[in-house]
């Protein structure tokens, strides 16, 4: 499927089942009004929406929640340079090829991932059903090469028998943050759908929160830490 192909107005109300399922696990969240998802052809994935977070009636953040198709990236060229990583074929792409180049998490304390749930043309919306890798480089003090942080939403075995009804309930994994030792992870990091994975449209969330003062620092301390 295309980008242009997309039925951008039927991801609404799937979304916005998700994010009810969301608030009932996060106590004192709302998300609230978003506009209607939009193609960003300007952009190395291929359609998104930004709903507004609030905690206890105060906007703390906002969730970045993007339309994945396969190949599709949310990385930059800003920190690091194609001439200066060693790309691995499979991660290599003639259009936007910056897609999969880690980008640092400046500012970001904590930074969710929230599945929502995936759709393709012969099935309905699958809730909270996901399967995307996090991308990092080797060595943050000296980087050479793009890698394999971990993945993120299901078990990959799981991903690919998701047609038979697969029925999970919401979950958040930390894509940036801190482990229980106290140890930075996920800084720098692309989000990346391998080309080699079902085909389905997959819709996902991310919450990243600034500031120390910020409530949801004490909730995303209970966010799932990945399996590294």
């Amino acid at each position: 499927m295309k980008a242009e192909d997309l039925n951008l107005k039927a991801m609404r109300g799937p979304a916005e089942e998700a994010l009810r399922e969301y608030e009932r696990m996060l106590d004192g969240v709302r998300f609230g009004n978003f506009p209607d998802f939009s193609l960003t052809p300007e952009k190395p994935n291929s359609a998104r929406t930004v709903v507004p977070v609030e905690y206890e009636g105060r906007k703390v953040g906002d969730m970045n929640t993007i339309v994945f198709l396969p190949g599709d990236g949310t990385g930059d060229d800003k920190i690091y340079s194609l001439d200066k990583l060693v790309i691995p074929d499979r991660l290599r792409y003639s259009e936007k090829p910056q897609r999969v180049l880690p980008r640092k998490k400046e500012g970001v304390i904590f930074e969710g991932f929230f599945p929502l749930f995936s759709i393709d043309y012969m099935m309905d919306p699958l809730m909270f059903t996901t399967h995307l890798e996090e991308l990092t480089v080797d060595n943050v003090e000296n980087p050479t090469t793009i890698v394999k942080a971990w993945d993120l939403g299901v078990e990959r075995s799981a991903w690919q028998i998701m047609n038979l009804g697969l029925n999970i309930g919401p979950i958040i994994k930390l894509t940036t943050g801190y482990d229980l030792e106290g140890k930075r992870f996920g800084d720098p990091h692309a989000i990346h759908y391998p080309i080699d994975d079902t085909g389905a449209t997959q819709v996902v969330g991310f919450l990243a929160v600034y500031g120390e003062e910020n409530p949801l620092i004490r909730l995303a301390r209970d966010w799932e830490i990945p399996n590294k």
